[in-house]
This record gives structure tokens, C-alpha cells and sequence, in this order.
């Protein structure tokens, strides 16, 4: 069997928020950007952060939920997943709002433009509750074409024409 071997060890990465028990497992917190070497990451505030595997430093954050979090705060919101196109400039994630007290609850699913290297990305698009019997579990995008689909753990998936802002 072959021997592994750490090549580097990267500081200044925020950590996620610890998630609500029954968040335990859902959804990737990480994703790749394969055309400039960046690491896209969830904070614990509600942020994606992006940072450069190659130059050792990060590059930005995305605010994906308009608010501030302190560290006595219950969390009310955990963002579960990110996702990157293969060409960087698409960057979709997933939010749930927990219910409290049995009274609401909401999963959005946002989609994130970025016109430059820069990885400063802008909301072009929500979907609120896409799937509406379940969570998101997955989405992804394209290689070549301005398409997504998202899976939930209801088992159905959905296609969305990102240009056009339309669901399927």
C-alpha cells in the first residue's frame, strides 16, 4: 500500500459553525476551483471563503446570509453547501434557516456571479425551496454549458438554466 505524505500545511483557513445535530453530515462545505487553484470553504459566519492554494493566502469572501454573527449566538442558519463551475465564474450555495420551535424553516438555493479573477462574486439568482419535500444534498454544475442541477435527499434533481434564471 502506498504511503501518504503531507506536502504542505495551509494556516488562515476560518473555520465552519459547528452544525445543529440533525445538520450532522449534510452537504460539502469545500469546492474547488480547478482553473486558478482556489479552495472556496463556509465559515462560521455565514461567509464563503476563498483562498489560494498556490500563493498560501486568501483571496476574498462571499456573504451569503446578511448576518452578523457572534459566538454566543444560536445558529438559526447554516449554510450547507458550495459548489464551483469548472470554470470558476459560477458559484452556487445552499442555506437552510432551522425552524424554531417547530414554526418555519427554509432551504434557498443562491447563485453567485464572478466577472473577474478576482473571485468577487454578486447574487444573480435565488430559488426558495427548490425541492420541496427535501433538502438539497448536491449540485453541480456544467463543465461547458450554462446549466446546474440540484439532487435532494427526496430523490429528484432538477435542471437550471443559469443564464436565463429559469428552473426546470
Amino acid at each position: 500500500m502506498p504511503s501518504l505524505e503531507i506536502l504542505k500545511s495551509i494556516s488562515g483557513i476560518k473555520f465552519s459553525c459547528s452544525l445543529p445535530e440533525e445538520y450532522e453530515g449534510f452537504g460539502s462545505g469545500v469546492a474547488f476551483d480547478h482553473s486558478s487553484a482556489l479552495v472556496a470553504l463556509r465559515t462560521y459566519n455565514y461567509r464563503v471563503q476563498f483562498y489560494s492554494l498556490f500563493d498560501d493566502h486568501g483571496i476574498s469572501e462571499v456573504q451569503v446570509f446578511e448576518r452578523n454573527h457572534q459566538p454566543g449566538d444560536d445558529v438559526t442558519v447554516v449554510v450547507t453547501l458550495v459548489a464551483l463551475s469548472q470554470d470558476g465564474s459560477m458559484m452556487s450555495t445552499v442555506e437552510v434557516r432551522l425552524a424554531e420551535e417547530g414554526i418555519g424553516g427554509l432551504v434557498c438555493l443562491k447563485f453567485w456571479a464572478s466577472e473577474s479573477q478576482n473571485k468577487k462574486f454578486t447574487l444573480s439568482t435565488i430559488i426558495y425551496e427548490p425541492h420541496r419535500d427535501a433538502r438539497i444534498s448536491a449540485v453541480a454544475f456544467h463543465p461547458t454549458r450554462p446549466v446546474s442541477v440540484s439532487s435532494s435527499y427526496g430523490g429528484d434533481f432538477k435542471a437550471i438554466l443559469n443564464d436565463l434564471n429559469i428552473s426546470c
